[in-house]
């Protein structure tokens, strides 16, 4: 997947996920239906064999918001990743 794939699909309130602003995608969209299903196990603290689970977070060089996921696997942006010495 390309770093441009990524649509959002809304947030996260109360356990619910809220639908609000500019969404593109429809809620039987593949997309939204994946949520709908992954969203009870996250909610039990747990991760069902089938998928992985990524959160957008800041960098942890510059802390700017990630959000391609090989840059969130290693917590630093691209560019910064250049920047810092591996030991």
């Amino acid at each position: 997947m390309r770093g441009n794939d990524y649509t959002y699909l809304g947030y996260v309130k109360g356990g619910q996920l809220v639908r609000r602003g500019k969404i593109k995608v429809s809620p039987n969209a593949p997309s939204s239906k994946a949520m709908a299903w992954l969203w009870p196990f996250v909610e039990q603290a747990q991760t069902p064999k089938q998928a992985e689970i990524w959160h957008s977070d800041k960098c942890a060089r510059c802390g700017r918001k990630l959000t391609v996921p090989e840059s969130i696997g290693r917590g630093l942006g691209p560019i910064c990743a250049g920047k810092v010495k591996r030991k």
